[in-house]
């Protein structure tokens, strides 16, 4: 809001110097707001040939009952628009005039009209005070969470079913929020809620943390993918014995370390855990990966929602189970957050 008032503030200056001294040069303005609604503008003003500077004090409430009065062209009627007398409208007009030091209304007993400067003011002002009107809406729709800006950090997991209908749940409910869905790991989505830079996260087995809230949004159980030519791809069930000497597939622990920490505890009761013969970021690479026979990988039941040709998935046995979690901020309070929570709990409702 502030570039705003910058704005207008840059053509008060400029008004008052063509005013005094019809100077063709550019104004550079600067402004500041404060929370009495003061609007303070600083310009380079001439003046008997000697460069002084002149700061300019100007209420909000000036310029509003300004615009009254051009637009009404009359101080009556003005006043009654505004729900107040006319005496206190005619005295703030007279000090916004002596404190730009330019008159802007031409006055007499039958007749109201702009001067060339007041012209000049209104068509400027204008916009000035609607955008700013429209801002300040904004705000106050963002902060009861129907508007603004809300970013979601997801893993790719999350992708499958949860969040699509979540978030089309939330679009219905929230139509002018802008969403900024954000696929990142389960490290990436923690760094970057700590820094500020996400409102809500999607995460996989996340570890503790002192600095976010964690909830539970969903819990799947473990599979073992295999190319579908496998000798094992087509088995009820496969044991963790069964696994340790095949290729594996993973993630790298530094991206998901909880992950691939619930997925490594299968192996808990053998004496090895399968050797990991490549690593990939992105679920729909391990996938890949997969399918082109590389070797096998563990990954969450919810790969079920889509399918990846060349690949089956078969469960554990005994069951290992996964969760995703939503996380926050400690004391961060964003009335859209609440709203895609509740979103999500509804979209885990109805699935269950």
């Amino acid at each position: 809001m502030q570039s705003l008032f910058s704005f207008a503030a840059e053509h008060l200056g400029g008004l008052a110097c063509r005013g005094r001294a019809r100077l063709l040069r550019r104004v550079q303005a600067h402004l500041l707001v404060s929370h009495d609604t003061l609007i303070r503008v600083q310009y380079p003003f001439m003046m008997d040939c000697s460069e002084k500077r002149k700061s300019v004090c100007v209420e909000l409430r000036q310029l509003e009952y300004f615009m009254a009065v051009a637009e009404e062209l009359h101080f009556g009627r003005a006043a009654e628009r505004l729900h107040i007398s006319q005496p206190p409208l005619t005295t703030h007009i007279k000090r916004l005039e002596a404190e730009i030091r330019v008159k802007l209304f031409d006055r007499t007993t039958r007749k109201v009209s702009l001067t060339m400067p007041g012209t000049v003011l209104y068509d400027q002002l204008r916009p000035v005070l609607r955008d700013l009107y429209e801002a300040v809406a904004e705000a106050h729709s963002a902060g009861k969470g129907h508007g603004g800006l809300l970013r979601v950090g997801f893993t790719s997991s999350a992708n499958y079913a949860l969040l699509p209908r979540a978030v089309r749940s939330f679009r219905v409910a929230r139509p002018n929020v802008r969403l900024d869905l954000l696929p990142l790991t389960t490290a990436e989505q923690i760094n970057a809620l700590v820094r500020g830079e996400l409102d809500l996260g999607i995460l996989r087995d996340p570890s503790p943390n002192a600095l976010l809230r964690f909830s539970h949004a969903v819990t799947e159980s473990l599979v073992a993918v295999f190319p579908d030519d496998h000798y094992l791809a087509y088995r009820d069930y496969v044991e963790a014995h069964e696994l340790i000497d095949l290729p594996m597939i993973l993630f790298p622990f530094s991206t998901m370390p909880g992950f691939v920490t619930t997925v490594l505890s299968v192996f808990l009761n053998e004496s090895r855990a399968p050797e990991i013969v490549q690593e990939a970021v992105h679920q729909e690479t391990i996938m890949g990966l997969v399918a082109s026979g590389m070797g096998f990988s563990i990954l969450s039941n919810s790969i079920s929602y889509t399918h990846v040709h060349g690949t089956r998935a078969v469960p554990l046995f005994p069951a290992k189970q996964t969760s995703l979690i939503v996380a926050e901020p400690v004391g961060a309070e964003v009335a859209t957050v609440d709203k895609f929570v509740a979103c999500l709990e509804e979209t885990k409702a109805n699935e269950g």
